[in-house]
This record gives C-alpha cells, sequence and structure tokens, in this order.
C-alpha cells in the first residue's frame, strides 16, 4: 500500500461525503479546496501537540538587532534552560518578557514544536489525520450520524495505531508515558483527541 499523500487524502475526504476524487490539488474543485482547508487545520492541531518527530532542540543565534528569530514553521518554542523562562514565542521572534523586549543580545536553546508538510510526517500520524479530517469534513458538509458513526470506528482504529508507532519510537516509561499522560488528562476532565 502508497503512502499516504495529500491528494489522497483530500480523495479519501471526498469520497466520505459522495464526491468524485480529483486528479489534482489544483483542479478547481471547491469541495477539494474545502477539503484541503480542512486537512490542513487538523494537521495543524495534531502537530501542535508536540510528538518526537515534529520536536526539534536547536540553538538559536540573535541577530545583529539582537533579535532572535524563529523558523517559519515554528508552532511553539520553548527555552530549554531554566534561566531563560522568561523569554517567550511572540508571532515569530522571542520576546523577553522580564524587560518588555524583543531584544534578547544572545543565543538560546529552544525546544520547536514545528508544523511539517503532510508528506513529512510518519506514515501512522498521516493517517489518522486524514481520517479525522475526513470525519470532521463530513460532519461540516453532510452531519449524517450514520457516516459519523463509520468513519469513528477507522478514526479510533488509526489512533490506536499512532499511539502503537509512539510507543514503539519513543523511550516511554511510566513517568514519561504520552498515552498515560492523555488518561489522566481524561481522568480529571481534559480534552481528549478521539470526539
Amino acid at each position: 500500500m502508497p503512502l499516504s499523500t495529500k491528494l489522497s487524502a483530500v480523495n479519501i475526504m471526498l469520497s466520505v461525503i459522495g464526491e468524485t476524487k480529483v486528479s489534482s490539488l489544483s483542479s478547481g474543485d471547491l469541495d477539494a479546496e474545502s477539503a484541503e482547508d480542512v486537512l490542513d487545520e487538523i494537521a495543524m492541531e495534531f502537530l501542535s501537540q508536540g510528538w518526537r518527530f515534529n520536536e526539534e532542540k536547536r540553538t538559536l543565534l540573535a541577530d545583529s538587532d539582537g533579535f532572535v528569530w524563529l523558523p517559519s514553521n515554528c508552532l511553539e518554542a520553548d527555552p530549554t534552560e531554566r534561566a531563560n523562562n522568561h523569554l517567550i514565542q511572540r508571532g515569530n521572534k522571542l520576546y523577553d518578557t522580564n524587560n518588555a523586549t524583543y531584544k534578547i543580545d544572545k543565543s538560546v536553546e529552544l525546544k520547536l514544536i514545528l508544523l511539517l508538510d503532510f508528506e513529512e510526517m510518519p506514515q501512522p500520524a498521516r493517517r489518522f489525520v486524514e481520517i479525522k479530517a475526513a470525519r470532521t469534513f463530513q460532519k461540516r458538509v453532510l452531519g449524517s450520524p450514520e457516516i459519523d458513526a463509520f468513519t469513528a470506528d477507522d478514526e479510533y482504529k488509526a489512533w490506536n495505531t499512532f499511539l502503537d508507532f509512539i510507543g514503539s519510537t519513543n523511550d516511554y516509561n511510566i513517568f514519561n508515558n504520552r498515552e498515560m499522560a492523555n488518561n489522566v488528562d481524561r481522568r480529571i476532565g481534559g480534552s481528549s483527541w478521539l470526539s
């Protein structure tokens, strides 16, 4: 089975609402454009959670004006050193909350959460995002409870496959297990990715 592409994901979304597949994302089909927008929305929401495959540690240098610019695909930037906890992301650069300025004048080590293109995600993540997006798209366009129940089962399977992938590629233990944290979060009233 070939890897999911953005085009194949949009075509899955179109098929869920009974529309014809498109051969290109630039086909001019309004339903395809809407599906692509929903796919991008769900991918950004999903990637904003931060996963091992879209997190990086980087040391960023201040420019000649003292500004520390963040990559254009940075969803979140968090200093790794406690002494820099007063530095936060504002727009596309770091901001010093202690001194109310963008002028940092030093290099800063950061943990970055990055927005990836759909095809840059691992296949289990792509599959989950395309199924979640298809379900969301169907709810917005048709609102069919029957189709929703069918796609909910697919979404649940894709989520579990993704969690298996995360578990096999990360060095989790009882103290840093994302699934356990999600279970605790659900018990105390947090939101779940499955809705």
